[in-house]
């Protein structure tokens, strides 16, 4: 019998987008379109304008918004997810923060949101 040689030393070449692999009338593509639509005087507040680029403020509270929606109030794991979960990807543009930036920006914007 003759089996199929398995290369995985071989180099593949693939384009993809974030959405590919998430359906249309998901949730996590609502809310960030919601958050992104009704939130954008959040991204005109007062931010510095100096230094490294910040992170856009409307991003950060539709990836709190989708991680709330799905039951996790963990900011470790909502900063883990960011890294290997597609739809936390796509919610955050493929942008992966840190605990403490989610701690910052609750800290931050709670005031503003209230």
């Amino acid at each position: 019998m003759v089996f199929k040689d398995n290369n995985v030393q071989q180099s593949t070449f693939v384009l993809k987008k974030l959405d590919d692999g998430i359906p249309e009338d998901h949730m996590c593509r609502f809310i960030k379109k919601f958050v992104l639509k009704e939130f954008k005087y959040l991204d005109d507040k007062n931010y510095k304008k100096m230094g490294r680029a910040s992170y856009r403020p409307t991003s950060l509270l539709a990836l709190l918004v989708f991680a709330n929606y799905e039951g996790i109030d963990n900011y470790s794991k909502i900063s883990e997810y960011c890294i290997y979960n597609i739809l936390y990807k796509y919610v955050y543009d493929d942008i992966q923060p840190s605990e403490r930036t989610l701690q910052r920006f609750i800290k931050k914007t709670r005031p503003i949101i209230n």
